[in-house]
């Protein structure tokens, strides 16, 4: 086994933190998809014209599609950040961690981390 030094927790750390970033972006851009795809599967009649009324608007006007994907991007980041700080809590506690002593509080994603580009669908 591994020494366990500060060194190597650090660098553990960092490592760790390089693949989870490198995998949000396409965890998220997958769960738009997904989310965007299910709502479509079950609009109405109304509900399809709004959609299509909006996504002409989005395709016409740079300004409102880059608003939306922001939007977007903000409430994805958010659903993400409940989703894993709750997959974090559960898994601590299989390996029986204690939050503040074994491993440290959860950190929301941050825009810097995540490569914003327009989703559409």
């Amino acid at each position: 086994m591994q020494e366990v030094t500060s060194d190597y927790t650090e660098q553990y750390k960092q490592d760790a933190q390089r693949r989870f970033d490198n995998e949000l972006n396409p965890l998220l851009t997958k769960l738009f998809a997904l989310g965007t795809s299910s709502l479509k599967a079950k609009l109405t009649k109304e509900g399809l014209k709004k959609v299509l009324t909006i996504d002409k608007k989005r395709e016409a006007n740079h300004d409102f599609d880059q608003e939306m994907s922001d939007q977007t991007w903000e409430f994805l980041e958010e659903i993400c950040d409940a989703t894993v700080n709750l997959l974090l809590i559960k898994l601590s506690n299989s390996y029986g961690l204690k939050i503040g002593r074994d491993w440290e509080r959860p950190n929301s994603s941050t825009p810097e981390t995540l490569k914003k580009t327009n989703h559409k669908n």
